[in-house]
């Protein structure tokens, strides 16, 4: 072993399963720190590899993100509010139900750690959704309706108390299935799912007691005729009148936006077909999108390190790996961004090492210091296959390090061959190997079955040897004492221990010839060729024979090439399997491949469960299974929304933008619940169907607008982050923040609009097969809804 090219020793620490990364780290380096005291002089100890400093790393960085999000959703709830008072009441749901969050996990038993601070983030926008739902119905009864603070509270504490529990109870629907998924997916983001549930809900109960409390206390009415909340700013806003006139212009621009959606839906109320038909298109758009898009298991971060695998030909020595390491050092000692790198020869993990096997661990320079693209760790890499292609003692592999906890050194593509026949097994797995380095998806393409260690087969001749008194246990002692060596006895000198070992020199059993030179004593007591009794036969075989699930199998290993993905590796080499594999061949896969195919299932699964699940619940909400189809339009919108940014930004399909996915179905659908539970109250005012969803649409335009804005730039800091752990955080944030921003204005014209047609066909049946009643005269015209003060529903 080396260290920047000096001899040194190595000391290992892995944490046990269930310690903490951050913790462990500290207290090895305190503890290396403390023993550093008494090293003799000339002897020093450096962290050559430390996996905690992009744990630690990535932690800030989402910390980062975390603050700037609460800064971010504030900010979108004052431009909205225009009233200090106003926005102080959503800001304090953020805390509290942050807080109550805190206390889920401490109860659950979960740590801070990067899944869960993705949740806090990811909750802060959702956090004040119903809350933002509550107060601006407040205000809307105060400003509107002239209502008194604490009239206007209940009132519209009322109106909205079933959208704040639906939204809630469909959240957490999503949720559920996430928490108990299986497989590596559910052990990674059963924590963050109930992270996000728990915030949620202690939401929810914040927004229909603390709220409503605060709002009756803080909120006032406004004086005269004043504009809405105008004499509670001007307080605040008239010494600052650049501010003021950015807020006036913001809000005319809301109100202008409120106007145009009010006219463009009434015009489209008319073109219903054009509608539907471009909900359709819709639906084609995200399958053609979603078959552009590649798709992998886990996004490979920037870790600041590089494995580097070494191996050199079957049956060499030691000193020939050695050589092939110090060409590895040679070429790493002239990167750049290299800060440090070490080199293990006959590297060792479960067990001894192979000689001709070896490995170097390459310490880049921190992420502040490789800001350009070409420094980062992934294009490093790539770099690094064409210095060592120069190698030809040896197959040389740079690899990055895998995200998939567990995963070791092992490439991300692992095809298993399995069969009855060894031989035909290598056979088949060779060629598999050589056409399988054709396909352009693929590099570093070597299977694990090779018949290639060179091995000496001796046989022994039992009548010669008894003819000359030697016995076969005497021929075994022999070979053993001369060419492996074995300890006799050891002696101490001074306070160290030494063994003596026999074994012949190193030029005596240096090549297979060697044994023809070794003499053995018969029972006579005289000497006699060792070749006169044993014959030496020169042949080859595979290092292991392994087994796969309980079956001889054959390992095909490799990475996907620059430019394409786990996904398509996979697709190009199952595709190849089946048109040149013989019938009795069988294969699947293994590692990060099966993980990767896994996953996709479980969140397919996880998908449909979670769709179930919220058509049930406000099924049993709403009484009715109309409704439930109405609200879950704005999921496959959702989905073409996710599908374009990720395409857009030039990103994948991962477990991370799956998980995006899922929340997708929650997040969507609130907006949808909120126009058609109040449309349905105006039905029971006595509205028209088509009256009843233009206004709906109308009136919680303004909450729809600011609770997707809130969640959207709340996602900003993960969707557009940099540093330790950004891909992960870009992968869940762009998806989401995609899906949230397509589907908010879709869902404002396809949801009134399917509500029209689905409840007028459900009237004509009613109509036409239940009790005859008849149902009001539809209408086009605009409508006013008015109450007299104080009056609620």
């Amino acid at each position: 072993m080396r260290f920047n090219g000096q001899s040194a020793v190595g000391l290992g620490v892995v944490k046990v399963s269930k310690a903490n990364t951050l913790e462990v780290a500290e207290a090895v380096k305190e503890k290396m720190a403390q023993l550093s005291r008494s090293f003799p002089e000339g002897l020093n100890y450096k962290v050559a590899f430390d996996s905690s400093e992009f744990v630690e790393l990535a932690i800030e960085e989402v910390w980062g993100s975390l603050y700037l999000s609460i800064f971010l959703v504030i900010l979108v709830i004052f431009l909205f509010l225009r009233d200090w008072r106003a926005t102080l009441i959503p800001a304090v749901t953020i805390p509290v139900s942050l807080i109550g969050a805190f206390g889920l996990m401490f109860f659950l038993g979960y740590s801070i750690n990067t899944l869960t601070l993705f949740a806090l983030t990811l909750s802060t926008g959702l956090v004040v959704d119903d809350t933002i739902v509550v107060l601006e119905n407040i205000v809307r009864y105060i400003e509107e309706k002239r209502m008194a603070p604490f009239p206007a509270t209940f009132s519209a504490v009322t109106e909205v108390v079933f959208a704040v529990i639906a939204t809630t109870v469909v959240l957490i629907a999503v949720f559920v299935p996430v928490a108990f998924a299986g497989g590596t997916t559910g052990r990674l983001f059963n924590e963050f799912a109930l992270t996000i549930a728990g915030a949620v809900v202690f939401s929810s109960v914040v927004a229909l007691t603390l709220a409503p409390a605060m709002s009756a206390r803080l909120l006032r009415q406004p004086e005269g005729n004043g504009e809405a909340g105008e004499q509670g700013r001007k307080s605040l806003l008239q010494r600052y009148s650049p501010i003021r006139w950015f807020l006036d212009g913001f809000e005319w621009g809301v109100t202008r936006s409120r106007a145009i959606y009010q006219w463009s839906l009434r015009r489209l109320m008319s073109l219903k077909i054009l509608v539907v038909l471009g909900f359709f298109l819709s639906l084609g758009l995200t399958a053609w999108t979603f078959g552009l898009l590649p798709k992998e298991f886990l996004p490979t971060e920037d870790r600041g390190a590089i494995f580097t695998i070494v191996r050199a030909p079957e049956g060499v020595s030691l000193n020939y790996t050695d050589r092939v390491m110090q060409q590895v050092e040679d070429i790493y000692s002239q990167v750049p961004v290299a800060q440090s790198y070490f080199t293990v020869a006959a590297f060792g993990r479960a067990g001894p090492g192979q000689v001709n096997q070896g490995i170097a661990f390459v310490k880049l320079k921190p992420w502040s210091e490789r800001q350009e693209p070409s420094q980062s760790q992934q294009a490093t890499v790539g770099q690094m296959f064409g210095k060592f292609a120069t190698l030809t003692d040896a197959f040389v592999l740079p690899v990055n390090p895998p995200s998939l906890p567990g995963a070791g050194f092992s490439q991300p593509v692992e095809f298993v061959l399995q069969g009855d026949n060894l031989e035909n097994l290598a056979q088949v797995s060779a060629d598999l190997a050589n056409r399988t380095r054709q396909l352009p998806q693929l590099v570093n393409v070597d299977t694990d079955l090779k018949l290639d260690k060179p091995e000496l087969t001796i046989t022994i001749d039992r009548a010669a040897a008894a003819n000359l008194g030697v016995s076969v246990r005497d021929v075994s002692r022999t070979l053993q004492i001369l060419l492996g060596g074995q300890n006799i006895t050891s002696f101490n000198r001074g306070n160290r221990r030494s063994e003596v070992v026999v074994q012949a020199e190193k030029e005596f059993r240096a090549t297979p010839e060697n044994i023809k030179d070794f003499y053995i004593r018969t029972k006579a007591g005289t000497l006699v060729p060792l070749s006169s009794v044993v014959t030496v036969t020169p042949s080859t075989t595979p290092p292991q024979i392994s087994h796969y699930n309980r079956a001889r199998s054959a390992k095909i290993t490799g990475s996907p090439a620059p430019g394409y993905t786990l996904g398509n590796a996979l697709d190009a080499l199952e595709k190849l399997a089946q048109e040149v594999l013989p019938s009795d061949i069988r294969t699947t896969l293994a590692g990060q491949s099966l993980e990767f195919r896994e996953a996709g299932q479980s969140t397919l699964y996880i998908f449909g469960l979670a769709v179930a699940f919220i058509f049930l619940v406000l099924a049993a909400q709403f009484e009715s299974y109309i409704d439930p189809l109405i609200i879950l339009l704005a999921v496959p919108l959702s989905l073409l929304g996710a599908f374009g940014a990720l395409l857009l930004f030039g990103l994948q399909i991962n477990v991370f933008s799956q998980i995006g996915l899922i929340m997708l179905i929650g997040l969507v659908t609130k907006n949808s619940i909120l126009i058609v539970e109040f449309a349905n109250q105006l039905r029971e005012r006595g509205l028209s169907i088509a009256k009843a969803a233009m206004e709906a649409g109308d009136v919680r335009f303004r909450p729809i607008l600011m609770t997707a804005f809130s969640t959207i730039f709340g996602l900003v800091p993960l969707a557009f982050a940099t540093g330790a752990g950004a891909v992960s955080r870009v992968s869940l944030g762009m998806t989401v923040l995609g899906g949230m921003l397509v589907s908010t204005f879709l869902s404002l014209y396809v949801v009134p609009v399917f509500y029209v047609i689905a409840t007028q066909a459900q009237s004509r049946l009613i109509q036409k097969y239940g009790n005859g009643q008849s149902h009001e005269t539809e209408s086009l015209e605009p409508v006013e809804v008015t109450e007299k003060a104080g009056q609620r529903n």
